[in-house]
């Protein structure tokens, strides 16, 4: 139990070393390299320990000595194909391509598996355990219980794939700005989020996601974060539908923490801007309204705040700097992709009466969205923190990793703003 405890402990303190000091001394080309390789070895360090239980539980107390030969052979094939998948699964972030692979598909679908079945199982066991060892009464034994954590899990994880590959879902809100001036009343934006190119997303769902919010006829796009999980040249091209996008009021993209990682983010910038995106680098812009140029909204944009704590040198959230140009008789609209980052503008001296933010993917699936909830200020949906501010935060419009949403959808915002 010690050493598990002081192994865990090693993990923890090996992530953050990296992130402080070993992320900011290596060469833009080197980080993400360094970076998918690290997160491969923790995370199957993490899931040595845990395969180790599952294969108990899962196997060697399901199968008893009158069990059929075949029959062990069988799932003893099934699970240790399972576990293999879902340790490899880090690992395919070396193979990315256009569009996701059947074996990235496949690991990273049984690595969200991995986590229900361990998050389900692990519980149920200390819970029965408690009640043998408090009463009387005999209840279901080890095997009955993992019997059923499987069948169950089996069947949440099929229908947690068929949400997260669906659609995004069209949600639409409107949203009282103050200042906002008659001539932009009902302008609407639409808002897209945590789009994660990367193993198991690709060009196919991106290009949906483009045709989805074009249908909405938005007179701004915005896209607080996350696209990409890989370097430009690793998607292949996969990005290129967001110069489909068409907003007559322009485009605008913010960063994720995400950008980061991929240690590209000066190429990503060029295709963004070739895609016709203006890349709110701690920057603004004024919207003017088309029938009086007197009236105009500042959107404005800062770098995600784990550009800060990976030191990634020429980037890091300067809200002071965004908002310079802006004024408190015009209102303010800021991208700021993490809700941690939405908390600081509020807290701040700046006026602003609206932040999209992104990141948390609404938790995703259960148990994390419990995490989720608990680490991040705002979690998804509109919120009114201030009298005159509101936070929207999306829940992304595709999914990360994983291709399974438990308890959340992908969605695609579409925002009208409402003069006051």
């Amino acid at each position: 139990m010690w050493f598990k405890i002081l192994a865990g402990t090693v993990v923890c303190l090996t992530l953050l070393l990296f992130e402080a000091y070993v992320f900011t001394s290596l060469p833009s080309g080197t980080k993400y390299k360094v970076y998918r390789f690290q997160f491969a070895i923790v995370l199957n360090l993490v899931f040595y320990a845990g395969s180790k239980h599952l294969w108990q539980r899962v196997v060697k107390d399901v199968l008893e000595d009158s069990t059929p030969n075949i029959v062990k052979c069988t799932w003893k094939s099934i699970v240790m194909f399972f576990l293999v998948l879902a340790h490899i699964s880090p690992f395919t972030t070396n193979f990315v391509t256009r569009e996701p692979t059947w074996l990235n598909m496949a690991a990273w679908t049984c690595f969200g598996a991995y986590i229900l079945l361990f998050a389900m199982l692990v519980p149920l066991d200390y819970f029965f355990k408690f009640l043998r060892k408090t009463s009387r009464i005999k209840f279901f034994s080890s095997r009955k219980i993992s019997l059923f954590v499987v069948v169950t899990i089996t069947l949440c994880s099929v229908m947690a794939f068929q949400t997260a590959v669906q659609a995004p879902r069209i949600i639409s809100v409107e949203v009282p700005i103050a200042k906002l001036a008659p001539s932009m009343d009902k302008m609407r934006i639409g808002l897209i989020s945590d789009i994660h190119l990367g193993p198991t997303v690709g060009y196919t769902q991106l290009k949906r996601v483009v045709d989805m919010t074009n249908a909405l006829n938005p007179d701004i796009v915005v896209f607080s974060g996350d696209l990409m999980d890989a370097t430009l040249a690793d998607v292949d091209g996969a990005a290129t539908p967001l110069a489909e996008l068409k907003a007559p009021y322009g485009k605008y993209f913010a960063t994720g923490n995400h950008e980061y990682y991929t240690g590209d983010i000066e190429n990503w910038f060029k295709a963004l801007e070739s895609y016709g995106f203006v890349v709110l680098h701690n920057s603004n812009r004024k919207i003017l309204s088309k029938s009086n140029p007197n009236d105009w909204i500042c959107i404005l944009g800062t770098d995600d705040i784990q550009a800060d704590q990976i030191r990634y040198e020429g980037h890091g959230m300067d809200l002071s700097k965004a908002y310079r140009g802006c004024d408190l008789s015009h209102p303010a609209i800021l991208i700021a992709h993490q809700p941690k980052a939405a908390q600081i503008a509020l807290d701040s001296e700046f006026s602003i009466q609206l932040i999209l933010s992104g990141h948390t993917h609404g938790g995703q699936m259960y148990p994390i969205i419990w995490l989720c909830y608990l680490v991040n200020p705002f979690m998804s949906g509109l919120y009114r923190p201030k009298e005159d501010s509101y936070v929207y935060v999306s829940q992304g419009s595709v999914y990360y990793g994983f291709p399974l949403r438990w308890g959340t959808y992908p969605e695609i915002t579409n925002i009208t703003l409402r003069a006051t």
